[in-house]
């Protein structure tokens, strides 16, 4: 990976990556989107959205309809994750192209426990949208997965397949036991 590509997506200061129209497609296909809450005029996904300057984090979603949120990936990642599930709270589907961090609060606090999740096969190649939009050639350099909140019931996730895994989650956790073990060795 270019070394400019890696100073991009690192910083919080340059956030202007899109989802490939193919890649969309196939998520609109299942998921019938009407708005885009966190776009970049030229390569808006849906006919309603909300740029930067409309600040889709304070807007109601849910009056407009099912939702597809490709975030900023930076330290505000966290406020859209936690918007887009409550937003699923008021009666819509929210479908979330962000980094597989399983890792994080975030994902411990709303995603494992609430969403339906596609870990996506291989790594995204996003579209620059710095000066027009084109296609990078360089993938991102982690791996990420559609985090999907809201009823699913009557939606064919199955026509996804193909693209990735997908997680059942809400799953209660084992408790440990004197003899369960980790993978360093030490007792959980």
């Amino acid at each position: 990976m270019q070394d400019e590509t890696r100073k991009r997506f690192f910083s919080s200061s340059d956030q202007l990556w899109a989802t490939p129209p193919e890649l969309f497609k196939r998520f609109d296909e299942v998921f019938n989107f009407t708005l885009d809450p966190c776009a970049h005029p030229t390569t808006a996904k849906c006919k309603k959205f909300f740029t930067k300057d409309d600040d889709g984090l304070k807007q109601e979603w849910h009056k407009i309809g099912n939702a597809f949120v490709n975030p900023p990936f930076s330290r505000e990642l966290v406020l859209w994750i936690a918007k887009s599930y409550e937003e699923s709270q008021k009666g819509i589907v929210v479908a979330m192209l962000i980094p597989a961090r399983p890792d994080t609060k975030a994902w411990h606090k709303y995603c494992l426990p609430h969403a339906k999740i596609l870990f996506v096969s291989g790594r995204i190649a996003f579209l620059d949208q710095r000066e027009g939009v084109e296609k990078h050639t360089n993938p991102a350099f982690f791996p990420s997965a559609l985090v999907v909140f809201g009823n699913l019931d009557g939606k064919a996730i199955e026509k996804l397949n193909d693209i990735g895994i997908w997680m059942e989650t809400a799953v209660k956790p084992i408790p440990p036991t004197d003899k369960s073990v980790g993978i360093l060795g030490v007792i959980l």
